[in-house]
């Protein structure tokens, strides 16, 4: 999306100052875009703050998000009866799909006549949706068929002779388990971790998705107890996608034991 000036503007004039007799002192006019934003997207706040009095000592702005927090983005001496102000705000980053972002103004003058308003926008993400690579099946460590993953190749491998740096995921062979059941649990030879979050909304899943829940979550070496329809979200310091798993095959024998799964993966 273009970076790009938006200059749709809404005039409001708040009141809420400290005594009634100051509402008349100190007033703060500002315009605002209306349309929908998006990361990058260069905005225009036009303030207008006056006094009645001699003249303003003082007038600030702040953005504040659940992300960056409270940033001053004016802070300066007047020294006159009105100031009018246009503020350019490029909207930064963020780890979700849509995050509002307030705007605090503040203007004093010389008897300490204060106002105070406030606005709020909501802006969004420009994120994509994941595609979805399907039908792989990774067999159990027992079958003698491919147990293990490469995402780098996007294919299954065999464990036993495959190179350690390809071998991402793989179906756990575990000593206790004795019998020809599964163990239904995945480990990694490449440090990959992973978050069982079956609430996680696989369908639209998209790469901010993914990456906020990711780092949000507590992320494990193991993950274990695998079930149908569970979601597994995989990664190292950063998220690298999403895994559902579709079905589990655990037959009498192990010839045919095997997870069949998709997975969604975030392009870099």
């Amino acid at each position: 999306m273009s970076k790009k000036i938006l200059t749709i503007l809404l005039i409001v004039l708040f009141t809420g100052c400290i005594t009634n007799e100051d509402e008349s002192k100190v007033t703060i006019y500002y315009k605002i875009p209306t349309e929908k934003l998006y990361w990058g997207d260069k905005i225009e706040i036009q303030i207008e703050a006056t006094t009645k009095n001699q003249y303003l000592k003082k007038f600030t702005v702040h953005s504040f998000d659940t992300q960056y927090g409270k940033i001053t983005l004016k802070d300066t001496i007047p020294d006159k009866k009105t100031l009018k102000y246009t503020h350019i705000y490029t909207i930064p980053p963020f780890n979700k799909d849509s995050i509002n972002i307030k705007f605090l103004f503040e203007a004093i003058d010389d008897e300490n006549n204060i106002q105070q308003n406030s606005c709020e926008l909501t802006v969004f993400s420009q994120s994509t949706v994941l595609s979805e690579k399907t039908g792989y099946s990774m067999y159990s460590a027992k079958s003698g068929k491919p147990d293990a993953f490469s995402l780098k190749n996007l294919q299954t491998i065999f464990y036993a002779i495959a190179d350690s740096a390809l071998t991402d995921i793989y179906n756990y062979d575990n000593p206790e388990i004795l019998n020809e059941d599964m163990s239904r649990e995945w480990r990694s030879r490449t440090n990959i971790c992973f978050i069982k979050n079956n609430s996680f909304n696989y369908m639209e899943a998209t790469d901010i998705s993914v990456k906020s829940t990711y780092l949000n979550s507590v992320k494990q070496p193991v993950v274990k107890n695998l079930s149908n329809d569970d979601i597994i979200l995989i990664g190292r310091e950063k998220a690298y996608g999403v895994i559902k798993i579709i079905n589990i095959y655990d037959e009498p024998g192990s010839d045919n034991d095997r997870i069949l799964f998709n997975l969604k993966i975030i392009s870099e």
